[in-house]
């Protein structure tokens, strides 16, 4: 190869790394094969540092119909012969979830699995963003990870995973390019 050719290969290459094709063919599969790993450590109830989330409370609460998600309602009150339109839980929110089939030993913060299915893989340009794009749940996230610490930032061992999963893909882009 002459120095003429080896050069225009070099200028292909920088092009193709600055297009979005890289984006689309490296970075967003990689994302979202970090953003799957991410989902299925939360619903194990693991938090960033792979350790648990924490435990539900078993403070006593009393819920409206509102508040379940998968049935198990029966109105409640705490006084005898009195009618209610809520249910009293002796023991708080892990009963919330426990009436209703739901895993309770452990946070997994997924109730309704609205916060887990937000969670998305997004581009912008040639930039790949793993991020919650509602309000709500940007606030839901904001609250859990105050009460319990780090639960949607990958964890060292997935950040390592993806590290080597795009180096992998961009050799394979490399590859296809020249």
């Amino acid at each position: 190869m002459t120095l003429s050719q080896h050069e225009r290969s070099l200028r292909g290459l920088v092009a193709a790394i600055n297009s979005e094709a890289l984006a689309e063919t490296v970075l967003v599969p990689s994302a979202d094969r970090l953003l799957a790993r991410i989902k299925k450590r939360v619903k194990d109830g693991k938090n960033s540092n792979d350790g648990n989330i924490g435990k539900y409370s078993t403070k006593p609460i009393t819920v409206s119909s509102k508040q379940f998600v998968a049935g198990g309602f029966t109105p409640t009150s705490k006084t005898k012969g009195r009618k209610s339109n809520s249910m009293y839980l002796p023991q708080g929110y892990k009963q919330l979830r426990q009436v209703q089939g739901l895993k309770s030993d452990s946070v997994n913060v997924e109730y309704s699995g609205a916060l887990i299915s937000n969670l998305k893989v997004k581009r912008i340009a040639k930039s790949v963003f793993i991020a919650l794009f509602t309000k709500k749940q940007i606030a839901k996230r904001r609250f859990l990870e105050a009460k319990y610490g780090s639960i949607f930032t990958a964890s060292r061992s997935e950040f390592q995973d993806h590290k080597k999963d795009v180096a992998k893909a961009f050799d394979a882009f490399v590859k296809n390019k020249r």
